[in-house]
C-alpha cells in the first residue's frame, strides 16, 4: 500500500514537471535555429521603441553578417526588413500564452516569405526564401525546435 502511494506521488510529480514553462519574453538572449541544417545561432535582441515604430535588432554573437534588423509599424501593422515589406495576414497563433501574428510578403509559393511575430517577444519563426528559422529565448533540442516550428508554421505553406 505504501509503495503504491509512492509510485502515484512520483508519477504526479513527473507529469507536473513536464508542463511547458511560460514563454520567456524578458531575456535579451535569443537562440536561432536553422530548421534545415539544425545549427544554432546566438543572438542578443535589442528593442528600441519610438512613437511611430519599433526597431528589433538581433545582433549575431559571432558574425555581424548574421545580424537581423526589422522595423515594426504598429499603426499600419506591418514589418519592414531588408527582405521587403511584410503585411499582416488573417492568421494568428497562440503559443505558450502569447498571441503571435503572421506577416507575409505578397508573393506566393517558394518565393513568398512569412514572419511570425509578437510585439513584446519579437520574431518567433521565419519561413523565407527556403530558410526556415525558429527564434527562442531558451535553448531546446533540435527535435523539439523542429516540433515547435512545425506547430507554429502549420497552415501557412
Amino acid at each position: 500500500m505504501k509503495l503504491s502511494k509512492i509510485v502515484v506521488l512520483v508519477s504526479v510529480l513527473f507529469f507536473l514537471s513536464c508542463k511547458e514553462k511560460p514563454l520567456n519574453i524578458d531575456s535579451p538572449s535569443v537562440f536561432g535555429m536553422s530548421i534545415f541544417s539544425g545549427k544554432h545561432q546566438n543572438y542578443e535582441l535589442e528593442i528600441k521603441k519610438t512613437d511611430s515604430l519599433d526597431n528589433y535588432n538581433y545582433h549575431h554573437q559571432k558574425n555581424v553578417l548574421g545580424n537581423l534588423f526589422i522595423k515594426y509599424y504598429e499603426k499600419e501593422d506591418y514589418i519592414d526588413s531588408k527582405f521587403g515589406k511584410f503585411t499582416m495576414v488573417n492568421k494568428s497563433k497562440t503559443y505558450r500564452g502569447f498571441l503571435f501574428k503572421y506577416y507575409s510578403t505578397k508573393k506566393k509559393g517558394p518565393k513568398g516569405s512569412v514572419i511570425v511575430f509578437n510585439k513584446e517577444y519579437g520574431i518567433i519563426a521565419t519561413s523565407a526564401y527556403g530558410a526556415d528559422f525558429l527564434f527562442l529565448k531558451d535553448s531546446v533540442s533540435i527535435e523539439k525546435n523542429k516540433e515547435i516550428f512545425t506547430e507554429i508554421i502549420s497552415g501557412i505553406k
